[in-house]
């Protein structure tokens, strides 16, 4: 009998130990450690650069009833937009396929059925200019040789550090 009493003393005592410790965690929670000898320093910094390349993807969609068709419609006209680009100064490297793309085309009926019309064939390039001021030009010209999805500019700095 006395081991069982010892041993259920020995218990209360732990368990108020513990609970004590418990508590006094939580009296840290939201408090910052005290330190001695020591330095904090904070700071904001800005940095404004002008922006020296610009992005664009130029894309062309093509519709036909056959996908022979519509690819031979969709490379004919990227080929065309990729040389008047060559003729702007745009590098090779400066020109990137981004997307390539195959989809049927289908019209539904009043009857809620739907029935193959065709296939789009889409593609799109992004092209890095690096005469911002070449930009409007390379719109304009992205159009003018079959484009018919530009979006996407954006003005950057092509070697940040």
């Amino acid at each position: 009998m006395g081991a069982g009493v010892l041993l259920v003393l020995v218990l209360v005592i732990f368990v108020i130990m513990e609970t004590r410790n418990s508590v006094r965690e939580y009296d840290y929670i939201g408090r910052t450690a005290e330190q001695d000898n020591s330095i904090t320093i904070s700071g904001t910094a800005k940095t404004v650069v002008v922006p020296d390349v610009a992005k664009v993807r130029v894309g062309v969609f093509s519709v036909a009833p056959e996908v022979a068709t519509a690819q031979e419609d969709n490379a004919e006209k990227m080929n065309d937009i990729i040389a008047a680009m060559k003729d702007l100064g745009i590098e090779d490297k400066d020109v990137k396929t981004s997307d390539f793309n195959i989809y049927p085309e289908y019209a539904y009926e009043d009857n809620g059925e739907r029935r193959l019309t065709g296939y789009r064939v889409s593609q799109a390039i992004d092209v890095t200019i690096r005469d911002t001021s070449n930009a409007s030009s390379v719109l304009s010209t992205a159009t003018q040789n079959g484009a018919n999805e530009v979006g996407g500019l954006r003005f950057e700095v092509d070697d940040i550090e």
